[in-house]
This record gives C-alpha cells, sequence and structure tokens, in this order.
C-alpha cells in the first residue's frame, strides 16, 4: 500500500471518528467537551499510528511482544490519566533499557562457540 493510499484511508477513518464524535455527544456542555476531548486525542494516536505503520512492524519484529503490549498500556493509560500514563510510561522504558543491557551483556548473538 502506497503512502497516498494509506494517507486516504487514515483522513476516511478520521472523518469516521469524528462524525461519530459528533453523533454521539450528549447534551450536557461539561461532558461533551471531556468526550469529544478524549476522541480528538484518541483519533491523533490512531492516525499516527496508521502513517508509522511500516515503521510499527519493524519495530515489533525486534522487541519482545511483553514491552509493545506495556507500551501500547501506557498510551490509553495516557489517555485516560495522563499524569499516571507518564509514569507506566518511563516504567516501560525503564524495562525496555534493562531487557537491552541483558541482550548485549548476557546474550551474544551471533557469537561462535569456542573451544576452551
Amino acid at each position: 500500500m502506497g503512502p497516498r493510499t494509506r494517507l486516504a484511508w487514515g483522513f476516511g477513518a478520521s472523518l469516521i471518528v469524528l462524525l461519530a464524535m459528533l453523533a454521539t455527544t450528549a447534551y450536557d456542555e461539561w461532558s461533551t467537551h471531556r468526550f469529544l476531548g478524549f476522541w480528538l486525542k484518541l483519533s491523533l494516536i490512531i492516525g499516527t499510528m496508521w502513517l508509522a505503520w511500516p515503521d510499527l512492524v519493524r519495530l515489533g519484529k525486534r522487541l519482545p511482544p511483553k514491552i509493545i503490549v506495556l507500551a501500547l498500556i501506557s498510551l490509553v493509560v495516557i489517555l485516560i490519566q495522563p499524569r499516571l500514563g507518564s509514569l507506566l510510561l518511563a516504567l516501560t522504558l525503564v524495562y525496555w533499557a534493562g531487557w537491552w543491557l541483558y541482550q548485549k551483556v548476557f546474550v551474544r548473538p551471533n557469537s561462535i562457540d569456542r573451544p576452551m
């Protein structure tokens, strides 16, 4: 799928989400603003992930699934409660750094077994 097709699909999906937001909003002003703010943040994140999909697939092949799941959970929590989500995302980055360091220090890929 080319970049123009991906951009067109992303625009179409964003338009559908926007129309769904406008059709389902309540008449209470405070809850409407909160609801629209949540959907706006969600559509921005989904749109960004849609445009960066090839890079996300390549990153997903290199990282363990646990780190990817933690990062996605962090993004959802950021939408709901930004302070708690930022903390969870920081903990995910610390976990990733520990995994990376373990891979570099203890697991030596492509190493040749040498006789002692």
